[in-house]
């Protein structure tokens, strides 16, 4: 008899979010395990992150001179590639037959350019920016908090914590695309704060790599007790196996199930 796949330990913004688009993506992607078209907005992605972490926690050093970021940047960039790659074997290594952004504008060269720019021009940012990573322990940069609300079991690794101008802590991230739609993901990393640590966060900041800008956001917006109900409901439903597609053309456009779901918007 085959056992049915485990569901995971702990819930994060990226299960929640993906379940409040479409319960059965989720499915497809949290218990199924369901292989998805490797992209390459996502190894960009990757890179520019890893190489982000590298520069807030010291391990370029203080203002690293563009030789060094480019060699960060290549090891980034290869890291990232190599861990899709290694973790399905199934997928096809050249990168040109992977997703591409801007039909197909953004391939892997046009990545390789941008995205060493964009770690220029954030190594130039972040010295004017005002900001300082937040000490706890150790710098406060993909910091793992594995903590609970409302009695659910919660993994969160925000970006960077950081202390602004004003001696507030800031919960700063990462965005190589689109600007959010909104920002529920600063209000979970927020919560998961406050429950691991009892600090709070006042505002949070996206980081837009292609503008080279921070979006401020009021994190009033997003309450503990408010965050922590999604949090509970969102557990309470998945358990429970409510897996209802709720299809929409942004969850239908890469879901694996898309060709086999009835409510699928093709």
């Amino acid at each position: 008899m085959t056992e049915a796949p485990a569901r995971p330990r702990r819930r994060s913004y990226s299960a929640m979010s993906l379940y409040l688009k479409c319960p059965r993506q989720y499915h497809a992607k949290y218990i199924l395990r369901l292989p998805e078209e490797p992209s390459v907005w996502s190894v960009g992605g990757v890179a520019f992150h890893q190489v982000a972490e590298w520069l807030l926690d010291g391990t370029l050093g203080e203002n690293p001179q563009a030789y060094r970021l480019r060699d960060a940047w290549d090891a980034a960039w290869k890291l990232a590639y190599e861990d899709v790659v290694t973790r399905d074997p199934s997928v096809n290594p050249d990168m040109d037959t992977w997703r591409k952004a801007n039909r197909g504008a953004e391939h892997a060269s046009w990545w390789r350019g941008r995205g060493f720019q964009m770690v220029l021009d954030f190594a130039e940012w972040w010295p004017a920016s005002g900001l300082t990573v937040l000490d706890l322990d150790g710098p406060a940069v993909e910091r793992r908090f594995e903590t609970e609300l409302g009695g659910v079991p919660v993994l969160a690794i925000p970006d960077a914590l950081v202390v602004d101008e004003h001696g507030q802590i800031d919960v700063l991230d990462y965005k190589s695309g689109k600007p959010p739609k909104d920002s529920l993901q600063l209000g979970v990393y927020a919560a998961a704060l406050r429950a691991a640590t009892d600090l709070d966060a006042t505002y949070g900041l996206y980081y837009m790599t292609r503008d080279v800008r921070a979006i401020p956001v009021d994190l009033s917006k997003w309450p503990h007790d408010k965050v922590t109900g999604l949090f509970v409901d969102f557990h309470t439903r998945e358990s429970a196996g409510d897996y209802t597609p709720t299809p929409s053309k942004e969850a239908c456009k890469f879901c694996p199930l898309k060709t086999e779901c009835d409510s699928a918007i093709r």
